[in-house]
């Protein structure tokens, strides 16, 4: 930031310039202050005096924070289920989920959308998905966290196949399953 006084109404004399801020920290009595880096929203003010006459003006610098997020933990979902969300993020002014898979969000502008995992997600066993913060203007850098979610197979069963015995016959059952706990 840089800062300077200059003259367009005066009495064209012999100048005296005070710069302060709020926050404290930004004291100078020339008229063209060293360049500042802001932290955190600040005002300066500057007073100008020539004697006779003093003018005081102000100028408030709003600093805004680069953006956060948080998509949340790592979780699993059964295949024929939605996945909750659960992100966090700050100083943003939107957010948007992403995903490296094939499934859909009902709202990816929520931080607590819900994901659907598609074909390919089911198929691979595991989706990354991707909550990105925009930030606050004006800014340009954007923020992004992942969570990765295991889509646990459905469970397959089968009881055999069918057969015909006596009702005093003993039989033997063949059942098979698979991804089961």
């Amino acid at each position: 930031l840089t800062l300077s006084g200059q003259e367009f109404i005066g009495s064209g004399g012999n100048y005296t310039f005070q710069w302060s801020s709020n926050p404290p920290g930004f004291n100078y009595n020339v008229q063209f202050p060293p360049t500042t880096i802001p932290l955190e929203t600040t005002t300066y003010t500057l007073l100008v005096d020539d004697g006779l006459i003093s003018s005081e003006h102000s100028l408030t610098i709003e600093v805004s924070e680069f953006p956060t997020a948080d998509a949340g933990t790592d979780g699993e979902v059964c295949a024929n289920s939605d996945f909750q969300l659960n992100g966090n993020a700050q100083n943003f002014d939107a957010v948007i989920w992403s995903t490296a898979g094939d499934g859909g969000f009902d709202n990816p502008g929520l931080l607590n959308a819900v994901y659907t995992p598609g074909v390919l997600d089911i198929l691979n066993g595991e989706v990354n998905l991707s909550l990105t913060a925009m930030p606050l203007n004006p800014c340009d850098a954007s923020f992004t966290d992942e969570v990765s979610v295991s889509v646990l197979p459905i469970p397959v069963i089968s009881a055999g196949d069918d057969f015909i015995a006596c009702t005093t016959q003993e039989v033997e059952l063949f059942a098979s399953a698979d991804d089961y706990s």
